[in-house]
């Protein structure tokens, strides 16, 4: 899933997804929450330490929908997450926990999963939380048009039957069985590792039938009701959404009141850093190169963790000159990321392919290509622009308005001249530059691609098969799609890498994106933040019914 400041989660490796710590000042997660059904004893216990009430603000770019199975963007996703519960959730470190299903069991070929839902859950209506919701949820993934729905349906697509649907030959789902009012049975088409955390995935939340029945899909999206911990109160756009606790939540009501997200619709990371020194904003996304400044001022945390995300210039394949794959490797052969970002940063790793660290399938071997503009020269001449004559302005496309963007951009643009590219880059407000990018009107585009699930295929199938769901570089190559295809079947995990290892290597080669980055997620906050959880899957996967507001004498060290 896009993160666009320019989203992805299977068993085994990916649960030890490594955990970086940079700074660690006032405990900020180890004073989290506790497990919410705690026992009575337990219970009584937090609550004495605990502080309920207070307010959380946080600054994003403005969503354009808040509708689960419609989700493009990490924007969309913090909040869907606050909104919404699935049959199970992820912790932490991605391990796939009960949510909505208290227990499940899976059968021995790894095809049919049955769910028990707890009894007694409510939507913020008041309404029961069926197996019937849940149906209906996934299957609104196969009714919605290609283009809201296309995400994720590309996951949800392991389930037995969905073809037919699709296509008209049946008029529901197969794979989807309702047992009773509280149970479920899914069947798949064949194995596939990682599916229990497609059901944690955002965009498999359950909605309300009789809801979004009554208001409809368009309505939904702007007045969204669901089972999670908050409730959306009031939403203006290109100004703020605010979420107020749900008093029925069935895990226990969340510790804060509200949340507060700030969307200011132009240059949102600048406004965000300003808001947050000012004391306005009670956590702050740090950006690279911000991390130095924030840790010499007092009063403030910061803590890290290792992101699954690939930071990294699209190349529109479908337009001149990036048709020409000669010039796409030359390109990349003009890049020198040591000259573009500097020294070291805390906020970066440097990438030795497209997966990224933690991700099963990442390899320490460097596979990207050098910087080598002596090649990139030779590569242009071969394609038909000697020292850069005939070759079109290219523009270059970003979401990033920042006065650090800027810099970059001059940067990059100068690495590109040194080998006859003309770069011009046009920062955009989000919402503007995700037209522009769906309309691949640009000749590239700077992206951040976050995993939605722990497996090498939520980074490389949406992204490079010809029909994937944002494959907005218009990518193709055959043999690309077979071995994309051929991971998904396969039962074996070695089998697996082996198969994405090889489609990475031919990505990398034809050269339709170039990496820059990897992002280490890097969160500052103000001393009063407690219980605030990261995961490798940055801002969209966190989980603020958790965190709660320690009383500013006491943050700051004196009395309450």
């Amino acid at each position: 899933m896009f993160n666009t400041e320019p989203r992805a989660r299977i068993e085994g490796p990916a649960r030890q997804a490594s955990l970086l710590v940079l700074t660690l000042l006032a405990l900020l997660s180890a004073c989290g929450a506790p497990e919410k059904e705690a026992p009575a004893g337990e219970a009584a216990a937090v609550a004495e330490t605990r502080h309920q009430g207070g307010t959380f603000r946080m600054a994003q770019a403005s969503p354009r929908n808040l509708d689960p199975v419609r989700l493009q963007s990490v924007y969309e996703s913090t909040v869907v997450n606050q909104i919404f519960d699935g049959l199970v959730s992820f912790d932490a470190n991605l391990n796939t926990v009960p949510c909505l299903a208290e227990s499940w069991t899976i059968s021995r070929d790894g095809t049919v999963y049955t769910f028990h839902l707890k009894p007694g859950v409510h939507f913020h209506d008041g309404s029961e939380v069926t197996t019937e919701d849940f149906i209906y949820s996934i299957t609104r993934a196969f009714r919605l048009p290609t283009e809201e729905g296309s995400l994720a349906r590309a996951y949800l697509s392991h389930i037995a039957g969905t073809d037919d649907f699709l296509e008209g030959r049946a008029d529901w789902i197969s794979g989807l069985e309702a047992l009773s009012a509280h149970d479920v049975r899914i069947t798949l088409e064949r194995p596939f590792a990682s599916f229990l955390a497609v059901l944690a995935m955002d965009c498999s939340r359950v909605v309300p039938k009789h809801y979004v029945e009554t208001v409809g899909d368009a309505d939904f999206g702007r007045a969204p009701v669901g089972a999670g911990p908050f409730v959306l109160k009031e939403w203006t756009k290109g100004e703020r959404i605010i979420l107020t606790a749900f008093e029925d939540y069935h895990q226990g009501r969340a510790w804060l009141d509200s949340l507060v997200f700030e969307t200011p619709q132009d240059n949102r990371r600048d406004y965000a850093a300003n808001a947050f020194l000012r004391g306005r904003l009670s956590v702050l996304e740090v950006q690279p190169g911000q991390v130095a400044e924030l840790q010499q001022r007092t009063g403030i945390q910061l803590a890290s963790r290792q992101e699954l995300s690939l930071t990294f210039l699209a190349l529109n394949v479908d337009r001149e000159p990036f048709d020409d794959p000669r010039v796409r490797r030359a390109f990349a052969l003009a890049l020198d990321r040591p000259d573009l970002f500097g020294g070291d940063d805390p906020a970066r790793t440097v990438p030795r392919g497209i997966l990224p660290p933690g991700m099963p399938g990442y390899t320490r071997e460097q596979k990207l290509f050098p910087h080598d503009p002596i090649r990139a020269r030779r590569l242009l001449a071969e394609a038909g622009y000697p020292g850069g004559e005939g070759l079109p302005p290219i523009i270059m496309v970003t979401s990033d308005q920042s006065a650090q963007a800027t810099v970059f951009n001059s940067k990059l643009a100068t690495q590109m001249a040194q080998v006859g590219f003309q770069l011009r880059c046009e920062p955009l407000g989000w919402l503007d530059f995700f037209a522009r990018l769906e309309a691949s009107d640009g000749h590239a585009f700077s992206l951040n691609w976050v995993a939605d699930i722990p497996d090498p295929d939520s980074f490389l199938y949406p992204l490079f098969h010809s029909r994937g769901a944002t494959n907005y570089m218009r990518y193709t190559n055959p043999h690309v799609d077979e071995l994309l295809a051929a991971g998904r079947r396969a039962r074996s995990s070695l089998d697996r890498l082996q198969i994405y290892r090889e489609a990475e290597r031919l990505i990398i080669e034809d050269a339709p994106m170039v990496p820059l980055y990897h992002t280490v997620m890097v969160v500052a906050a103000r001393p009063e933040v407690r219980g605030l959880d990261m995961t490798p899957m940055g801002m969209g996967n966190i989980s603020l019914e958790r965190v709660w507001l320690e009383p500013l004498q006491m943050a700051r060290g004196g009395r309450p």
